[in-house]
């Protein structure tokens, strides 16, 4: 597939994945603040938590679909992105299963084990943050043209 077609499926995939993050993170945000009950708190961010994991399998499926941009490297380049989303996914069903089990029975042990979620969350997308997608000058030129990139970069 052409450089052009294959940036413009990669950057509305993490379009879609960057704006389900900012939508679950203002829903947990406004959850938390109207200082509900421990179980109402671990409710909201345990949807928190499995919506991130939804985005990023959903995302990791269109990167899949997206296929290899017929440049050079391509197939290292596309393995390289899927594999990161494939490993935050994994990461982030851990951390959503370990949410569902936060203790609401006390503040201190309910704190101790969203501050471990938490922890397991921001690993699995630092695992995104890791990749160094090789520097390609016809995906990058392509992206350079691609208004959804454009928009992305903008998000910073």
């Amino acid at each position: 597939m052409s450089a052009a077609t294959y940036v413009k499926s990669v950057c509305g995939a993490a379009s879609t994945w960057f704006h389900t993050i900012e939508g679950v993170g203002a829903t947990l945000k406004s959850a938390t603040q109207s200082q509900g009950s421990l179980e109402k708190t671990k409710t909201a961010y345990t949807a928190f938590v499995t919506g991130i994991l939804h985005a990023t399998q959903r995302a990791e499926s269109q990167l899949k679909a997206a296929g290899t941009p017929s440049v050079k490297n391509g197939t290292k380049i596309s393995q390289e992105l899927v594999g990161a989303f494939s490993s935050a996914a994994r990461g982030l069903s851990s951390a959503a299963s370990q949410a569902q089990k936060i203790p609401t029975t006390n503040k201190s042990a309910f704190n101790t084990a969203g501050s471990r979620v938490q922890a397991q969350v921001q690993q699995a997308i630092a695992s995104m943050n890791a990749v160094t997608p090789e520097k390609n000058p016809q995906l990058h030129a392509a992206a350079a043209k691609e208004p959804t990139c454009q928009q992305l970069k903008s998000l910073g």
